[in-house]
């Protein structure tokens, strides 16, 4: 139902691509877990930020499940660790269209979660991606109830409405 993990993001015309986990060789390479599963983000020339800062890719390539990503003007090991936690940003306005009924992170925190039968359950909070599906941390007055991202459960999401509607199944509540 979603494409993974494009959250957190700090700004909602930006999203969180990848975590820099630390820093790998001695001429300011990063070692970086991706938060999106669109592998051409990370290519030479690409565009990421941290905060306000900019940063341009010089290169990058895959190291098991991490990436190590240089980047111009970080030229130092000690350069490298400044950036250690931080989240990698792109514009949401360069995101990829995806295929229809699939959705980024972003688009899909902040919506109101409701029952086919027209009861508010509370908004998304969070996202989590267990490898089969997503699951969606839904913030109720009683408490965080996870649902399952699968077409059984979240029958419709509509953007334009905020609104994700569920079919709940047993033992959900």
């Amino acid at each position: 139902m979603s494409t993974s993990p494009d959250s957190p993001s700090s700004s909602p015309d930006r999203t969180a691509v990848a975590r820099v986990l630390g820093v790998w060789g001695r001429i300011g390479h990063v070692k970086v877990e991706s938060l999106s599963d669109i592998p051409d983000r990370f290519v030479t020339g690409a565009r990421f930020f941290i905060g306000q800062r900019a940063y341009i890719s010089e290169g990058s390539r895959k190291q098991g499940k991490t990436l190590l990503i240089k980047f111009q003007g970080v030229n130092s090991r000690d350069d490298a660790a400044e950036l250690q936690g931080a989240i990698l940003e792109t514009l949401s306005s360069e995101s990829p269209e995806l295929p229809e009924g699939t959705f980024y992170h972003f688009q899909i925190v902040g919506l109101e979660v409701r029952t086919s039968g027209g009861q508010s359950l509370g908004k998304v909070s969070d996202i989590i991606s267990t490898g089969s599906n997503d699951v969606y941390v839904v913030q109720t007055s009683d408490g965080e109830v996870l649902i399952p991202a699968t077409p059984d459960v979240v029958t419709q999401v509509d953007l334009e409405s905020g609104v994700i509607t569920i079919e709940p199944i047993t033992g959900l509540f």
